[in-house]
């Protein structure tokens, strides 16, 4: 029974809360060139996705 009222006491999180920690652009500047792929895929697959949104995750 406190075991319900403590998982419903807790505040469920949303969609539309913000990011907590974001990359900003000096580091981004930074890290931009070490993410870059040149080499031709050997296989075919989904497309790469932007680096900067997993970095902010």
């Amino acid at each position: 029974m406190e075991a319900q009222r403590a998982a419903s006491a807790a505040p469920s999180p949303t969609r539309d809360d913000p990011t907590i920690w974001r990359v900003d652009d000096a580091l981004w500047a930074e890290l931009q060139p070490l993410l870059v792929v040149d080499k031709p895929r050997k296989k075919p697959g989904r497309n790469r996705n932007d680096d900067r949104p997993i970095l902010d995750g």
